[in-house]
């Protein structure tokens, strides 16, 4: 099995979330944009957790991120049971 947490002497054993925002033209005629919010942890794929298509960047970068960021909050108050160990889910920044 591999590993999929860090052990982190303050917070026991934690999943370390790298998180990813970029933009995609789609066409090289348009100006619409696919701007996906991407993650990964340990040695998985990157997976998409998000996804924004519009003309150009989001205007509102809050809004943009608004609904990952509560789950996020949400997530990262609980604990999660795998394979037997508790971990906890952080942001790595």
């Amino acid at each position: 099995m591999r590993r999929l947490y860090n052990t982190d002497k303050h917070s026991g054993r934690a999943v370390q979330l790298l998180v990813n925002v970029d933009g995609l033209p789609l066409y090289k005629s348009s100006s619409i944009e696919l701007r996906p919010i991407m993650c990964s942890f340990g040695r998985r794929k990157p997976f998409t957790v998000a996804l924004y298509c519009g003309v150009g960047k989001p205007r509102d970068v809050e809004a943009y991120l608004e609904n990952f960021l509560d789950e996020y909050g949400q997530l990262s108050h609980k604990e999660i049971k795998y394979c037997g160990k508790i971990l906890q889910v952080n942001i790595k920044y």
